[in-house]
């Protein structure tokens, strides 16, 4: 089934590029031959624009909107910067994205009493309005990305667009926005239908008033521009306009009077507002369109029109009243309607029954929430400079002060206590992540660290004789591993040998490297003064040539010696790269660090490249496909099975591939690159199946490859990693391993919270301790805007398990339960369900029973479980 309100890369073409481009480019021609005939022959020119098409374009937005969007010469010219690849494709600054629509407004209210007294009568005036609004618009496509510099925020028509073509007659697909660069939030190219509804409904009060504001307007402009009379001279000039002023303050008066006493939903108001307008614009144009086409205007002409404009308004109204309801109802529920890349908060539940306050901190501002959403939900919806990472309280990427109403979040997990006490922070810090609030808080996105308090003994089991300890790895594992070593220890010796020439940084995040303008700002998870305050030396950018087992040291590339008493490898891993012919090739890439990510985002900008294949349907892959189409790249996805083959089963695979295409992806499964064209760079990729895919760029990102030369030289037993046994200690008792580089059990998981557990296990027992690491279910998550997607442990049933399913087409929202004869959760499936989320991972963890909320899960309602989990309240 498709989505009641598909967006536009879930529409079907049915008009080739090619022929848009012919119509776009006629249009230009025409503008700019009737600007010419403006100079010259202004009469033609003038009747042909104010008596001709002016008067159709109304009707044309209320039947076919899209395509005027289309054709339109202003948003051609705009586009053609895209369209060569000339645009510099920045971001418009945040207030102007805001407040954009109100230029847009005030070019129209000025425009149209101009009309009356210089723009009805003056070809040059008029030419020359029409040259330079071609001008700012090709200026503006330059400058800025998308259609946000013109078409999207500033231009004139824009308003009167919004208003009659949030219930298009027909909707014909965008074809100038390909691939979708999220430029506009709630973009009208990217989903007619609801883009209106969004901003009336959304979040942001200022936009539905601004939305307001000009439906009440325009009616009274109508009627004022057809009954005031034109003036002359300075002092009637203004005069005139002192009239139209009054004749809007009583429209947008009456507009808000009527939003505050009437029981009308509040697009549906706009809806009628703009019918007035309409009706009473072809009250006065009908018979003028009708004496300059059949050359009289008799009465058969007049009222049969006029009847016809006001039917087509009533249906437009009832169909676009029906429609109001339907997406309340959907948006009540979950958000689930794709509006593009761009949009955020827009579809905060339209009705809410029940919401909190947030206060956030220096300035002040208090924002209504959903109980149960995230801090960093509602940070990522109001702006804050909050980063996001693993979403499961992990990684430590976006903590943030909770400065009151602590008792108001739901409880901090042992994940999430862990992480906190590893970074240092302050008790009052929480991750934005895992915090849902039940109650009004207050939280500032700066957090506060508390001061370091190293023990002067160490732990009861702490060893004595170790005085050395040598970590091999600067990722997570290894931090994890020196931190808890000196919780262990205070005085021995630490040494962290990394390869990266940074320090901890966000992994799970450098995909944000590509289409980010902060480069590493943001993806550092400690300060520099972390490792001097635990007395840790850290050498960074240095490579390691030998592990000397019998002398206890380790060797580095720089001539430095390393003696331990206790070795801990978290040395990690490389990208995989399968057999391809041509890989290495100026354009092709293996993506797995911050430098990885950096070298992309670097080649895309110099080479202009626009095309890009990336092999791999995984977790990394999809991350890398979203963030390459944020920077105006095409992206076709190759999956050798389907999408998220570890994560998702073919149903879920199946939802979230529909999605992903939504938002203007390209899913290729079963697909499988096997060699690169090259003609000086990457030229295309050909597929196991013979055919070839044209590409400027493609990048693998189909698994890793644990880093274990090191440690084979070394005679330590390795298998596809370094095995380990349940102490994380490897076949050399003095030496223990941990991350990527670990096999445990036949496994290697590669997950950051899989890492963490693993380091501290290995650090406690390398400094005498005797911990054990029991492999949890793995979580994982998909960091792509839009998607709410968490899978935990095994998604197939085996041996006496069984399956509780819901899916939800219309919605692309899929959950998927796997239960063990014990009732306890053995694996689970969340899309489009985050509120399940936390109490799902906590039921894993416990081993949690549900056998007695069985029938109300097998019929959907997860109220009861969702409760007992004591998260959040359910209305």
């Amino acid at each position: 089934m498709r989505p009641e309100f598909p967006s536009t890369p879930q529409m079907t073409p049915r008009v080739p590029r090619a022929v848009w481009d012919g119509l776009r480019a006629a249009s230009i021609v025409a503008a700019l031959v009737l600007c010419v005939s403006l100079f010259f022959v202004p009469r033609v020119g003038l009747f042909f624009f104010w008596a001709l098409l002016i008067p159709l374009l109304p009707l044309l937005f209320l039947l076919a909107p899209g395509f005027w969007r289309n054709v339109c010469p202003l948003a051609s010219v705009h586009q053609l910067p895209r369209r060569f690849g000339f645009t510099r494709g920045l971001t418009l600054p945040a207030w102007l994205q805001r407040h954009g629509y109100l230029f847009a407004v005030a070019l129209f209210l000025g425009i149209v009493p101009a009309r009356k007294v210089l723009f009805n009568e003056s070809g040059v005036a008029l030419a020359l309005l029409l040259l330079g609004v071609l001008a700012v618009g090709l200026a503006a496509g330059t400058v800025f990305k998308g259609k946000s510099g013109w078409c999207s925020t500033f231009c004139p028509l824009l308003p009167v667009q919004r208003i009659y073509g949030q219930t298009p007659f027909t909707v014909v697909r965008n074809s100038h926005c390909e691939p979708c660069v999220g430029c506009t939030t709630n973009c009208y190219d990217f989903n007619p239908r609801v883009a209106q509804l969004a901003d009336v409904h959304g979040d942001d009060e200022l936009r539905a008033d601004y939305r307001g504001l000009f439906a009440g307007a325009f009616p009274a402009l109508v009627l004022a521009f057809y009954t005031l009379p034109a003036s002359d001279g300075a002092a009637g000039i203004a005069a005139m306009y002192g009239e139209f002023g009054l004749a809007l303050l009583i429209g947008i008066g009456a507009f808000f009077v009527a939003q505050t006493l009437l029981p009308v939903p509040p697009a549906t108001l706009t809806v009628l507002f703009g019918a007035a307008a309409l009706n009473a614009y072809y009250w006065f144009n009908v018979p003028e369109l009708a004496e300059r086409i059949a050359g009289s205007s008799p009465w058969w002409w007049e009222w049969p029109g006029r009847a016809v404009v006001l039917a087509l308004t009533l249906i437009w109204i009832a169909r676009s009243y029906r429609k109001e309801e339907r997406f309340v109802e959907s948006v009540s529920a979950e958000p689930a309607i794709v509006l593009g890349a761009g949009a955020t908060g827009a579809l905060e539940r339209a009705s809410q029954r029940e919401s909190v306050e947030v206060t956030i901190l220096p300035e002040e501002r208090t924002v209504a929430a959903a109980p149960g959403v995230t801090l960093l939900e509602i940070a990522e919806r109001n702006g804050l400079a909050v980063e996001a990472g693993c979403r499961l309280g992990v990684c430590g990427s976006d903590p943030v002060c909770v400065v009151a109403g602590a008792e108001n979040l739901s409880p901090p997990t042992d994940d999430e206590r862990t992480t906190l006490e590893r970074l240092g922070f302050a008790d009052n810090t929480r991750m934005a992540c895992s915090a849902r609030v039940l109650g009004p808080v207050s939280m500032s996105p700066t957090p506060q660290r508390r001061e370091l308090q190293v023990a002067g003994v160490g732990a009861a089991d702490s060893d004595p004789s170790v005085r050395r300890v040598v970590i091999i790895g600067n990722g997570i594992a290894g931090v994890t591993a020196a931190d808890f070593v000196r919780r262990r220890n205070p005085t021995c010796s630490i040494d962290i040998v990394g390869r990266e020439r940074h320090h901890l940084y966000n992994r799970m995040a450098i995909t944000r490297l590509i289409y980010g303008r902060s480069a590493m700002q943001g993806l550092y998870l400690l300060p520099e003064e972390w490792y001097d305050e635990r007395n840790v030396t850290s050498w960074l950018n240095t490579h390691l040539t030998q592990i000397d087992r019998g002398a206890a040291t380790v060797r580095l590339a720089t001539g430095d010696v390393l003696p331990y008493d206790r070795l801990i490898v978290t040395a990690g891993s490389s990208s995989f790269v399968p057999p391809i012919e041509g890989f290495g090739a100026p354009g092709s890439f293996a993506l797995r660090t911050a430098d990885d990510a950096m070298a992309i985002r670097a080649f895309v900008q110099e080479s202009g490249g626009k095309r890009a294949v990336v092999a791999g349907g995984g977790l990394l892959g999809l991350e890398v496909a979203y963030a390459l189409q944020k920077i105006g790249v095409r992206v076709t996805v190759l999956a050798r099975q389907r999408v998220l083959d570890r994560q998702l089963d073919e149903r879920g695979a199946h939802y979230l591939e529909r999605f992903l295409e939504g938002l203007g992806l390209e899913i290729q499964a079963p697909a499988e690159a096997v060699a690169i064209e090259v003609d000086g760079r990457v030229a295309g990729v050909t597929l196991s199946d013979g055919r070839t895919l044209p590409c400027d760029l493609f990048v693998v990102s189909t698994g890793i490859t644990p880093n274990v030369d090191l440690a084979r030289a070394a005679g330590l037993e390795v298998g596809r990693g370094i095995v380990v046994d349940d102490r994380m200690q490897t076949s050399d008792p003095s030496i223990f391993a941990a991350g990527d580089a670990a096999e445990h059990e036949g496994l290697v998981l590669g997950l950051w919270p899989t890492a963490v557990e693993q380091a501290q296990v290995a650090a406690k027992n390398a400094t005498g301790g005797d911990a054990r690491y029991a492999a949890s279910a793995p979580a994982t998550s998909l960091k792509v805007t839009g998607v709410e997607l968490t899978s935990v442990g095994r998604f197939e049933p085996e041996h006496e398990e069984t399956t509780i399913v819901h899916e939800e087409p219309g919605d692309t929202r899929y959950r998927k339960l796997v239960l063990a004869a014990d009732g306890s959760i053995s694996g689970a499936i969340l899309l489009g369900h985050s509120r399940e989320a936390p109490g799902i991972m906590e039921a894993i963890k416990t081993g949690r029973d549900l056998r007695p909320l069985l029938e109300d899960l097998r019929a959907g309602d997860w109220s009861s479980f969702v409760e007992s989990a004591a998260l959040i309240p359910v209305s």
